[in-house]
């Protein structure tokens, strides 16, 4: 996976093409784009096709940012992996679904965040349904669905 480090003084930083994954889509929830967008900035992007790729043993496992497409990769190698991917997909998209009615960008670490969460009380009764996730990991989630 091709990596962008940034080497200043004694700080070091290393990040992922999925960092950027998404800044230049003008849908996209990436919350760097949506800062970016904010300050009426934007940069220049070429999308990853494929994101990566995973080396697992003799074999070698392409990312798809396309979720048919990186379902169908898995596939090849394990169709069972397959659909378990597609259930954990599934459970995560419908909280992600309820989750991005919240603009990241209003979140803040502190009691002000409750006043400002209940203005978008409609996103936070889709929630409601999602309260045993919530409270979990996503590791927990997946172990239901793997």
């Amino acid at each position: 996976m091709q990596r962008l480090c940034l080497i200043a003084r004694d700080f070091t930083s290393t990040t992922v093409p999925s960092f950027y994954c998404g800044l230049g889509d003008s849908h996209s929830l990436n919350p760097l784009r949506q800062v970016l967008e904010l300050l009426g900035e934007s940069v220049q992007t070429i999308a990853y096709d494929p994101l990566g790729h995973y080396h697992l043993g003799d074999i070698t496992l392409p990312i798809y940012g396309n979720c048919d497409r990186y379902r169908a990769e898995i596939a090849a190698i394990t169709p069972t992996g397959a659909q378990e991917l597609q259930r954990f997909e599934r459970r995560m998209l419908s909280l992600y679904d309820a989750l991005k009615g919240i603009p990241t960008l209003i979140l803040r670490s502190d009691r002000k965040v409750l006043p400002v969460l209940l203005s978008y009380w409609p996103a936070l009764l889709q929630l409601l349904p999602h309260i045993r996730e919530i409270q979990g990991s996503v590791g927990q989630i997946l172990d239901r669905d793997v």
